[in-house]
């Protein structure tokens, strides 16, 4: 009994052999790269934090005390108070949760919409190619602030309407993305062999094409990630984004720049966690681009 036990354990490591040893040469090529350590532990960080949020506030962030406002950074309350006396670090660990809600959003919304109109432009090819490309074209005409700030304000202030604002000026990166890989990969072998066997369009598409392109496009959304959540801070900031009372990051600094020269810790802790976050998901993305990219793993 224990010899087949033993050989049945043998046969599932032998079959996943591969998949274990790619997994070690990635884990080896993280370890290699202190950048890209340094961004997954900051990420961590943050992800801890705001799971365990509602457990680690000192105070209610959103508990007004008049009495206690503008307080320095003291025993009781580490990154001091604000105009209303609420506690500055509660609100940072709870906008630590918008935040990151709000990175996931924007680029699952984004990746969804230019992965499907970027698929199809490159598959179909043609008229339906030329009209997608050139809407995608007439959308990135517009900086992405300025337009999100237009639609923003078009659809009133609030954290979901700027959500929605960015995701539509981000999708067409992906895009253009998408096609590029599409077009260097529908002809190849693989996708031959897929129509010789009877497989539909969309199965081709979504199942054998897109799958095998996720490489860049991993990379774009994990650096992409901080940029949402930049972007949204920026919305908050100008107050076409949330709105108070809610503890956004940008809607925190917009609240303590008219105190900033006298009481600065209102907007800089705030300024700091944008920076953090924004900071770790630039370094997993170029850490992600040297692990996924051929010819850098070779060297």
């Amino acid at each position: 009994m224990e010899s087949d036990s033993a050989k049945g354990l043998g046969g599932i490591i032998d079959r996943h052999k591969p998949f274990l040893q790619e997994l070690r040469h990635i884990l080896y090529l993280i370890r290699r790269s202190p950048l890209s350590l340094l961004g997954i532990t900051l990420f961590s960080v943050f992800l801890l934090l705001a799971t365990l949020a509602p457990y680690i506030m000192p105070y209610d962030p959103f508990k007004i005390n008049l009495s206690g406002a503008f307080q320095r950074p003291n025993i009781e309350h580490l990154f001091g108070t604000d105009e209303m006396g609420r506690d500055i670090l509660s609100r940072i660990l709870w906008g630590c949760r918008i935040s990151l809600q709000v990175g996931v959003t924007v680029v699952l919304i984004s990746l969804c919409i230019g992965t499907i109109l970027g698929g199809i432009a490159g598959y179909v090819g043609g008229a339906v190619e030329e009209i997608i490309m050139r809407f995608t074209d007439l959308v990135l005409a517009f900086p992405s602030l300025v337009l999100a700030m237009a639609l923003s304000a078009a659809l009133g202030p609030g954290l979901n309407n700027a959500i929605f604002a960015i995701s539509i000026t981000w999708w067409p990166w992906y895009a253009r993305l998408i096609r590029g890989q599409v077009l260097s990969i529908r002809e190849a072998g693989f996708v031959e062999a897929a129509r010789c066997v009877g497989a539909s369009d969309f199965r081709i598409l979504f199942r054998h094409i897109i799958p095998n392109s996720l490489g860049p496009i991993i990379v774009n959304a994990s650096m992409d990630f901080g940029w949402a959540i930049l972007m949204t801070s920026s919305l908050g900031f100008l107050g076409i984004g949330a709105q108070p009372p809610e503890p956004e990051w940008g809607a925190m600094i917009n609240a303590g720049r008219l105190y900033f020269m006298d009481k600065p810790w209102i907007a800089t802790f705030p300024g700091l966690a944008i920076l953090f976050v924004v900071l770790a998901s630039n370094l997993i993305g170029d850490g992600l681009g040297e692990i996924l990219n051929p010819r850098l793993r070779r060297r």
